[in-house]
């Protein structure tokens, strides 16, 4: 019975273009970012919402809210 071996070239693994932490901290910003700008929608829906609610008692809030309303 014959065998034959062949040899093959070693080539190191080829290093990863980021590590594992830069890649980490950039999908955390990015969640992070995404739920400040959740956050901010929430509160200003509120904040107007409570404006109209009680714009007798509270006419400078209300206006206010009504100046800085953005876009939906």
């Amino acid at each position: 019975m014959s065998h034959t071996t062949a040899t093959l070239p070693l080539k190191p693994a080829a290093p990863a273009k980021a590590p594992v932490g830069a890649w980490l901290r950039k999908a955390g910003a990015g969640v992070w970012k995404a739920l400040e700008g959740a956050g901010q929608r929430r509160a200003e829906a509120e904040l107007a919402q409570f404006a109209a609610l009680h714009a007798s008692q509270f006419p400078e809030l209300a206006s206010f809210a009504r100046k800085n309303k953005r876009a939906g």
